[in-house]
């Protein structure tokens, strides 16, 4: 879920997280946010945005042709959401609440 004041963004570990590994992600995520890299967004062929390194997270289905969202050479996914422009748009970024 994403609107004018957060997002919500759901991910899988092989275990539950540690505090300090929690405190980790955030530091690495806040550090790109503050790099203010530029987020690309190309419309490409399924198979040429895989063979690129691009990645369906969550086993979405996808046509022929495919929205590839880049964040300089930290993440390509393919994705049909609404993204920034900028990493600097996003603000600080924290984890607020984890799954039992």
């Amino acid at each position: 879920m994403v609107d004018a004041e957060h997002l919500r963004f759901d991910f899988t570990h092989m275990k539950k997280m540690e505090e300090r590994e929690i405190a980790r992600v955030e530091e690495i995520v806040n550090d790109n946010i503050g790099k203010a890299i530029a987020v690309k967004k190309e419309i490409k062929d399924i198979d040429a945005a895989r063979k690129e390194g691009a990645m369906a997270l969550f086993g979405e289905k996808y046509g022929e042709k495919v929205r590839v969202v880049s964040v300089g050479d930290i993440s390509k996914e393919l994705c049909g959401g609404t993204h920034v422009d900028n990493t600097k748009d996003i603000g600080i970024f924290r984890i607020t609440a984890k799954a039992p």
